[in-house]
């Protein structure tokens, strides 16, 4: 049996699925990096924990210049998305090498991220490990078109509500032709980390925990790192309580949807407009885009959906589990590949020449 995986970056949490003989397996870290006992550089902490000496590395791919951690060691971006990968799929294979490895990357990347990305890579324990990149409109598009959601050769407008942006693409093709992005955009007016922080500063201001120390960073983090946990609470039920670390203990806070949704209703209606936008540019450029397909763990967020609803047609297709349709769509393209390999005839061997004996000299 063939194992395969899919990574998804993304600038809020790395994601790999693997599919292999037990069925698919799935593994989500933050894109941190921690010291080690040992002094090498590891994935997987706790995002709001304290140790971690490189973050915020998923936009330095490509970027000449290298990240400064705080004990003065400069390091590449794309070296830091390479020991990440690496360190993510060796936790979700258990160290087992996989037969093919997808990864999808943001839209804004060119040939020159995915290649000096791949040249990282070797210098991991993935060297060696048959390795493809594609674009994630691209492979939302797919995966939308496995379930069903579209039919094949639809134009579709791919939405990725990220951590500190949202990226938006057309992608047209898929009859007898490759799929392509025509058109694309992004806005940082919306994302899951402006989510967030809205979220915590009115947990600070209805609590005794204040914001009366911005530089204690680790405080700030964890926070924030509770205001994210108590958004997703907010997706599946209209209130949730929040505990907030005191000196002299621990303070209850209650949130409810319809305060949540005030905090973010700038945001949310700024990302809409930036969606109306591009979908009215493809459509002027004669793009027919027939759905728009939104992916990343934030497009789970109500009020997203009743402001596309009102505001926008085609209307919005949500994946059941949004934040895993990009890696998932990437291990299902690996596995079709490793099908492909299977199935192609054995290359002949060329032929062997015959060394032509030359008589020994009398």
């Amino acid at each position: 049996m063939t194992l395969c995986a899919g990574i998804a970056l993304g600038d809020d949490a790395l994601r790999a699925v693997v599919l292999g003989p037990g069925g698919a397996e799935q593994l989500s870290v933050p894109p941190a990096l921690w010291r080690s006992r040992s002094g090498g550089l590891v994935v997987g902490g706790d995002p709001a924990g304290t140790g971690a000496v490189y973050r915020d590395f998923a936009d330095r791919v490509g970027d000449p210049v290298p990240v400064i951690g705080p004990d003065g060691a400069p390091r590449f971006g794309a070296d830091l998305m390479a020991l990440a990968a690496a360190g993510l799929l060796h936790h979700a294979t258990r160290g087992l090498a996989p037969d093919q490895l997808m990864i999808t990357y943001p839209a804004a990347w060119g040939r020159y991220q995915t290649s000096i990305l791949h040249s990282a890579l070797a210098a991991t324990w993935l060297n060696g490990i048959p390795t493809g990149f594609v674009s994630s409109p691209v492979a939302t598009a797919e995966a939308a078109e496995a379930v069903g959601a579209i039919r094949p050769g639809e134009t579709v407008l791919a939405v990725d509500v990220g951590g500190r942006r949202t990226n938006m693409a057309v992608v047209a093709g898929g009859v007898g032709q490759a799929r392509r992005v025509v058109v694309r955009s992004d806005t940082d007016e919306l994302g899951a980390v402006l989510l967030d922080r809205a979220l915590a500063a009115h947990i600070a201001a209805h609590s005794h925990a204040g914001l009366a120390e911005p530089t204690d960073l680790d405080a700030l983090r964890a926070l924030v790192d509770r205001a994210r946990r108590a958004r997703k609470d907010l997706v599946r039920q209209p209130s949730t309580v929040v505990d907030v670390p005191l000196p002299t203990g621990r303070e209850r806070v209650r949130v409810v949807r319809g305060e949540f949704d005030a905090l973010i209703s700038d945001s949310i209606s700024a990302g809409v407009a930036a969606i109306a936008h591009i979908l009215t540019d493809a459509q002027r450029n004669g793009a027919g885009v027939t759905s728009v397909l939104l992916t990343g763990e934030a497009s789970r967020t109500p009020l997203l959906a009743e402001r596309l609803s009102t505001r926008i047609r085609p209307g919005a297709l949500f994946p059941a589990d949004p934040e895993w349709t990009l890696p998932r769509a990437a291990a299902d393209i690996a596995a079709n590949r490793a099908r492909q390999l299977r199935a192609a005839p054995p290359t002949p061997a060329p032929p062997q020449r015959l060394a032509h004996r030359v008589p020994a000299a009398a």
